[in-house]
């Protein structure tokens, strides 16, 4: 049966606590781009009657960004000339998105107080949901289907919510092994030289280049493929 893609797009502003601010002129500012793909299914629920659910979560870290802005320059909401909107403007927001997202980092820089500051992130997510004919006739005909929006709005918002870097110290412990199969790092892509490469794996058995499980771990404690929780950053 044939699949059909639905794209979301998901914006969320919030306080970082993996980092502590001690001056306002130095507020570091993280703009993070993600990816996140996933697949719809029906199943058979626990009163016989089918439900929607959501299998197969992949997610990429597209870029990632960090610029350092003074405390009063976080207050403003509409200058056009800010590091930020620019910033904004190049990820592909809209001028209304814009606008918004400045608002929402201007009320966070208001909540504030010295010497409690934390660094601030804006998290651009694109969802890309693949569901066959029967899932995607079902989201036309019934778009105020409350269940249905449910599920796609929870996945958004898990996938948010979980970007938290993994503790240096779990990194660091991570297994090196020799590749004994063909298979490719699902991070860059590429493939492995079989019995010749050494490539890091995880606890929950999953392997990838090393450079590419180290810079992921950095941002998302999440293993890409199986959503495997790493210790996370308390720093």
């Amino acid at each position: 049966m044939p699949m059909f893609r639905m794209r979301n797009w998901l914006y969320k502003a919030f306080l970082g606590d993996n980092e502590r601010v001690v001056h306002w002129h130095v507020i570091p500012v993280h703009i993070w781009s993600i990816q996140t793909s996933q697949r719809m299914v029906q199943a058979q629920g626990n009163d016989g009657g089918l439900t929607t659910t959501t299998i197969n979560k992949e997610q990429h870290l597209v870029s990632k960004h960090t610029i350092n802005m003074r405390h009063e320059e976080l207050l403003s909401t509409n200058s056009h000339d800010s590091i930020l909107y620019r910033m904004l403007k190049l990820q592909g927001l809209s001028r209304a998105y814009r606008r918004l997202m400045m608002h929402k980092v201007a009320v966070l820089a208001r909540s504030m107080t010295m010497p409690n500051v934390r660094p601030i992130f804006v998290i651009i997510s694109e969802v890309i949901t693949y569901m066959n004919r029967r899932i995607m006739e079902h989201v036309i005909e019934e778009v105020d289907n409350e269940a249905l929006v449910t599920t796609i709005r929870t996945s958004m918002e898990e996938e948010v919510i979980k970007i938290v870097p993994a503790a240096k110290s779990s990194i660091d412990k991570l297994e090196k092994v020799k590749m004994k199969l063909d298979d490719q790092c699902s991070i860059c892509l590429e493939e492995f030289e079989s019995g010749v490469e050494e490539v890091t794996q995880m606890s929950c058995s999953h392997v990838y280049h090393a450079h590419c499980i180290v810079k992921w771990l950095e941002c998302n404690h999440l293993c890409p493929l199986c959503r495997f929780e790493m210790p996370k950053s308390i720093d």
